[in-house]
C-alpha cells in the first residue's frame, strides 16, 4: 500500500443495533485483522518470496481455443443425431462430442488461473506447485523440444505426480510443460528467468 494509512475520526467506533457504541478494543482488534488480511492479499512475497515472473493466458487465444474445441464437440453431436448412421458410430460420435464439450469447459476453467515464479517454486494462482526450483534440472524451449505451443518444458531431477491444466500446463513423469494459450513473449521471459535463477544457484562452481 502506497503512502500512509489515514484513519478517519471515529474509525474504531461503531454502533450496535440499539445505537450504543461498540467496545473500542474489539473494534481495534477487528481493524488490525482487516489490515493483516489486506497485506496478505496485496503481497504474496510475504509467504513465497520475491515474484520474478507472472504468466497468464492470452484472452484472445483463450476464447479461440474454447470456441474451437466446443464447436468441434457440437459438430460431432449434430453429425450423430442428424444423419442416419449405425448405432455404433452414433454412440461413438456422441461420446467424442461430449468429451470435446467437457474439454472446452475444463480449458476455460483452467486458463482462468495464472502462473507465478518465486524464489522457491513455480506455482499457480490456485496454490498448486508445478515444480520446486531445487527439483528443476534444465529448461527446454527450443524449436524441436517436446513442449506445449508458445511455451517451454522443465526437466526435473525426479518424477512427480501427473497433472494437467488444459491450455496452461501439464506434468508427466519428470517433465513439466508450460504453455498453450499463453503469450509467447511472456512464456519466453519466464523460461529465461528460470534459467537465470538456476545458473545463479550453481555459481560459483564447486
Amino acid at each position: 500500500m502506497r503512502g500512509k494509512v489515514r484513519l478517519r475520526r471515529g474509525y474504531f467506533a461503531s454502533k450496535d443495533e440499539t445505537g450504543r457504541a461498540a467496545d473500542g478494543e474489539g473494534a481495534f482488534l477487528g481493524a488490525l485483522g482487516g489490515i493483516g488480511a489486506l497485506c496478505r492479499n496485496e503481497g504474496i512475497e510475504m509467504e513465497q518470496g520475491t515474484i520474478h515472473a507472472r504468466l497468464r493466458a492470452s484472452p484472445v487465444r483463450r476464447v479461440l481455443a474454447c470456441v474451437t474445441v466446443a464447436g468441434l464437440g457440437l459438430l460431432l453431436v449434430l453429425g450423430a443425431v442428424s444423419q442416419p448412421q449405425p448405432l455404433v458410430w452414433r454412440v461413438l460420435l456422441v461420446g467424442l462430442g461430449g468429451a470435446s464439450l467437457a474439454l472446452a469447459v475444463a480449458l476455460y476453467r483452467a486458463t482462468a488461473a495464472g502462473l507465478i515464479l518465486t524464489d522457491s517454486a513455480l506455482v499457480d494462482t490456485d496454490g498448486r506447485t508445478l515444480a520446486a526450483l531445487e527439483d528443476v534440472q534444465s529448461v527446454e524451449q527450443g524449436t524441436f523440444a517436446f513442449k506445449p505451443s508458445n511455451g517451454f518444458v522443465l526437466r526435473l531431477h525426479r518424477p512427480a505426480r501427473a497433472r494437467w491444466a488444459p491450455g496452461l500446463w501439464w506434468r508427466i513423469s519428470s517433465r513439466v510443460g508450460v504453455g498453450g494459450v499463453t503469450p509467447p513473449a511472456a512464456a519466453k521471459a519466464m523460461a529465461d528467468r528460470i534459467t537465470a535463477l538456476l545458473a545463479a544457484r550453481e555459481w560459483p562452481p564447486s
